[in-house]
């Protein structure tokens, strides 16, 4: 089943294998595409992966994680841009870009960029400390989301993904833990959403019906100092995204203050350490028409085959090991492989640019 294609609001993907987007640290230090970047995407083509994800791409200036991001925040980043997309397409793959806005996770000192939050929520990990974003802000925020998704539309991208996950700008949002506040962005789940319902609306109204878009969402925060996202909330969440507009959702999890119980989670050796999302997705896929994808730990070819065949998942969703393998999703169709080399040690978080620590071995 792994290798059945499958069709996604009408974009055909040749297997149910995913590359989750992953920060390269390979653009130009101004956001715009290298070299470097495309060739990234032509191996993950040529390896095998039915739908290619970018790293998250900023939507505004201000709103720059770190230095070498991805950018979509200027009409010049669109002819770059364009020879992503032509990377993955010309290769069998479909060609998505993620979109983005910080919020408080500017990790680095990335000159404009200023941390915001839904509440002057300080983060621990980084010891960034956001101002509360304001009305006006939120507007601009909300304008740049549809104005990135027209610019990935001319670059020739099949489908957008918008950022809801891991404690960015949207994902703090959605969760009670760093968003606070009483007005009609706050409280119940139906306001902490808003935002990013009004995200979509504009997007697909920029998008039409031709580009196929997509989400993806903390399904938990794993938060040590407070609670984050329930799974109901979760759900709901997820429930209006599909009646708003979004094709597909991708499950995920964690932020940078969850440590160890974050999205990238070390030492995973044994199947059952795998997929660790697989709860929360398993129950929205029983409440939702649109397909799920899970990521989340996924190394073993035989855990990939029984979420699908459980319907757990519609696609799986992989990072570290194409960082590790792009060739993966090829060597586990022709039976070289039945499991990742990846050994989730996160070394591929502390090495300069965009690799793996492990030996390159011959294919």
């Amino acid at each position: 089943m792994l290798f059945d294609p499958i069709d996604v609001a009408g974009l055909h993907l040749r297997n149910r294998i995913m590359r989750s987007a992953t920060h390269e640290c390979l653009a130009s230090t101004s956001g715009f595409v290298t070299d470097d970047l495309v060739r990234v995407h032509e191996e993950l083509a040529d390896g095998g992966t039915a739908l290619i994800v970018t790293g998250y791409a900023f939507v505004v200036g201000w709103g720059k994680a770190t230095p070498q991001q991805l950018g979509i925040h200027s009409d010049e980043c669109v002819s770059g841009l364009a020879r992503l997309a032509e990377a993955a397409k010309s290769r069998g793959a479909a060609a998505c870009c993620q979109i983005v806005h910080a919020g408080r996770q500017v990790f680095d000192n990335v000159p404009g960029a200023r941390a915001v939050c839904p509440s002057a929520i300080p983060d621990t990990a980084t010891e960034v400390y956001p101002a509360e974003i304001t009305q006006d802000e939120i507007e601009e925020v909300v304008g740049a989301h549809a104005a990135a998704a027209g610019r990935a539309r001319r670059a020739g991208f099949d489908a957008v993904q918008i950022h809801c996950a891991h404690g960015f700008l949207l994902s703090s949002f959605l969760s009670p833990y760093t968003n606070r506040r009483h007005d009609q962005w706050g409280g119940p789940i139906e306001n902490r959403v808003r935002i990013v319902l009004e995200i979509i609306r504009r997007t697909r109204a920029v998008l039409g019906s031709s580009i196929a878009l997509f989400a993806k969402v903390n399904s938990e925060d794993a938060l040590p100092l407070g609670p984050g996202i329930s799974e109901e909330d979760f759900v709901t969440a997820c429930r209006l995204m599909a009646q708003a507009g979004i094709d597909m959702i991708e499950v995920s999890g964690g932020m940078a203050e969850s440590g160890a119980k974050g999205a990238a989670r070390t030492g995973i050796r044994h199947s059952s350490e795998e997929a660790y999302f697989a709860k929360r997705a398993r129950r929205l896929k029983s409440e939702i028409d649109i397909p799920v994808a899970l990521v989340g730990g996924l190394r073993s070819q035989s855990v990939m085959e029984e979420l699908l065949q459980s319907e757990a998942c519609d696609i799986v969703s992989l990072s570290r090991p194409l960082i590790c393998e792009p060739a993966l999703p090829e060597k586990m169709r022709t039976g070289k492989a039945t499991r990742a080399r990846c050994i989730s040690c996160n070394g591929c978080f502390d090495i300069k640019g965009y690799g793996c620590v492990l030996p390159k071995m011959a294919e």
